[in-house]
């Protein structure tokens, strides 16, 4: 009766379940979160209201604490959640489930066995919304979305790393807007804005999934293309330029189109070193910006 009136008061689903995972216990918060009543689910087996736990992570948890009596953790950033529970929307909008963190311990008997296992999970979605949302501030640029110089630089070394071991082809794309300066000069930096946003958005929808874009000066752009040798990054590239000569974007009083130049070069070595290919990308956008609008220029590494 106290055990009862206790467990239903905490802000915790808390569940008592047997050997056999039958349910003993299912606590307030539990029934609230899942839409299960006790009376329902009690003397039942859980993997029979949630397949989802059928799983070796999950069994080989619960059966290490029946045989050693120790505790099992599941963290909402390894496992996203242990119960499907629809997250609250207003606090979570980025995640379809309540994100969870789950502890399971022993329950011993008066003769010092563990015959029950208590399940506790703890609504961790808030803490996951945040952890998100401080990636976002850390790896991207707030005005275009797209990733920033240093996620950029990270990950090329990543990729050149995974390119020195397995081989393959490796790309990289330099981009610099024409005429940006003069834009902003005569409409205000709001123009200037509006202008990397609109082909930071034309640029993201040409590339794969696989591709990685960054805003890796004030105009300029850079694009990682991995398994792609030169001369396909040269008609991606194109491309690209096409795309934004196509869209016609007049943000300056003139009437002139922006448009954007580009050069392209292929790690072709396996042994290249990341901080000599940055060195050669910052290089790549000096010529570029040197060279006449609406430029494609293929670069050696």
């Amino acid at each position: 009766m106290i055990f009862s009136q206790v467990v239903n008061m905490v802000n915790l689903g808390i569940a008592v379940l047997d050997k056999d995972l039958r349910v003993c216990h299912w606590n307030r918060w539990l029934e609230m979160h899942t839409g299960i009543p006790e009376k329902t689910i009690q003397n039942t087996p859980l993997l029979d209201h949630f397949p989802n736990l059928n799983q070796k992570w999950f069994l080989r948890g619960c059966k290490t604490v029946f045989t050693l009596g120790n505790v099992a953790f599941f963290s909402h950033k390894l496992h996203r959640h242990v119960l499907p529970i629809t997250a609250a929307h207003h606090l979570s909008p980025e995640f379809k489930f309540m994100r969870q963190n789950c502890t399971i311990g022993p329950v011993y008997s008066d003769d010092h066995k563990v015959d029950y296992i208590c399940m506790m999970i703890q609504d961790a979605t808030e803490v996951a919304s945040l952890e998100t949302r401080l990636l976002a501030i850390s790896t991207r640029d707030p005005l275009t979305g797209l990733y920033n110089r240093n996620y950029f630089e990270t990950k090329l070394k990543e990729d050149l790393e995974r390119h020195r071991r397995y081989g393959g082809a490796l790309s990289v794309i330099v981009i610099d807007i024409d005429g940006l300066k003069p834009i902003n000069e005569s409409l205000g930096n709001h123009a200037g804005d509006t202008a990397l946003v609109e082909i930071a958005g034309l640029l993201t929808g040409r590339l794969r999934t696989v591709d990685t874009i960054a805003r890796y000066g004030a105009d300029e752009f850079c694009v990682i293309l991995p398994e792609t040798p030169l001369s396909a990054a040269m008609l991606v590239a194109g491309q690209l330029r096409e795309k934004v000569a196509q869209a016609a974007l007049c943000p300056d009083k003139t009437g002139r189109p922006v448009t954007i130049s580009m050069g392209v070069m292929e790690s072709a070595e396996k042994g290249v070193n990341c901080e000599d290919l940055l060195k050669k990308i910052n290089d790549a956008l000096t010529t570029i910006t040197g060279s006449p609008p609406n430029s494609l220029i293929s670069l050696s590494d």
